[in-house]
Order: structure tokens, then C-alpha cells, then sequence
């Protein structure tokens, strides 16, 4: 799960390269702009694990508040950056799952790294249910070690 405060795009890999160019759909909280799907941005097709085609949906908790929910979607070169707009000063929890292609059935990935990049100033990120993390010598991020990873 992920708690943030306002918007974020994110870049993530694993060991088998994440692919998020195929945006299936995008209604975060059913905020759409895809208002007839089901409560999440999927991204298809994301990787291959163990011969099964993976998809990455991420979904929020009711806190969700969107900014620009049109801007919910991938950008970037290649389409690969996944971005979630979010009113300032705002929570969310977001949780990131990995399910079989087309199906709710759960896949676990292991080594996935997700890099978050957050604009402006002020702005915070809890992480929970993580290996590990790093920061940049030079962010300009304030953070708080509050639990150990597991």
C-alpha cells in the first residue's frame, strides 16, 4: 500500500521489464475518465512471469481525491511513466497489484522496483509492505523512518 499526499508519477522495474504502455483503462475511486470500468487504472500486458501475461492495476482508498483525473494515465517516452493526479493537499491510499492478464487472480512479482517522482514542495509518501528502499543523496524529500520494511 501507498499513502501520499498530492499527485505523483512513477517509473517502476523489475527484473523482467515493466511495460506499461497499454493503458487499459483509468477510473481511479470511478472518477474516469473510463467511468464504466472498474475502480482502477490498469496498465495490460505489464510483463510475463512464469509464461502468464501480468497486468498492474493500482487502486485507491475512498480518500482519493483527484486533481485532474483526465491525467490519470501513462506519459513519458514509450508511455512508460504512470502518472495519478491527486487535489493538493490531499491523501490517498493507493495499493499496486499484479493479477493474471484480464482476470482479479493475484500474482506475486518479486524484485519490482517502483521509483515515485513527486512535484512540489511540501509533499509527502508513506510505503508499506516493502523489501527495501533508497533515497538520493540530494532529495529534497523530509522523511521519517517510522517502521522497519519486512
Amino acid at each position: 500500500a501507498l499513502a501520499l499526499a498530492t499527485g505523483l508519477a512513477l517509473l517502476a522495474r523489475s527484473r523482467a521489464d515493466l511495460n506499461l504502455a497499454e493503458l487499459k483503462y483509468s477510473n481511479v475511486c470511478g472518477d474516469g475518465p473510463d467511468v464504466y470500468e472498474a475502480r482502477a487504472i490498469r496498465y495490460g500486458d505489464a510483463l510475463q512471469s512464469r509464461g502468464d501475461s501480468i497486468d498492474l492495476s493500482i487502486e485507491a482508498a475512498e480518500n482519493y481525491q483527484p486533481g485532474d483525473s483526465e491525467r490519470n494515465a501513462n506519459f513519458g517516452e514509450g508511455q512508460q511513466l504512470a502518472r495519478i493526479s491527486m487535489k493538493s493537499n490531499s491523501r490517498a491510499d493507493l495499493e499496486f497489484k499484479f493479477t493474471k492478464k484480464g482476470t482479479n487472480e493475484s500474482r506475486t512479482i518479486s524484485d519490482v522496483a517502483f521509483t515515485f517522482f513527486l512535484p512540489g514542495n511540501g509533499l509527502t509518501v508513506s510505503l508499506f509492505e516493502f523489501d527495501h528502499y533508497c533515497l538520493a543523496e540530494s532529495t529534497a524529500l523530509v522523511y521519517q523512518i517510522s517502521s522497519h520494511p519486512r
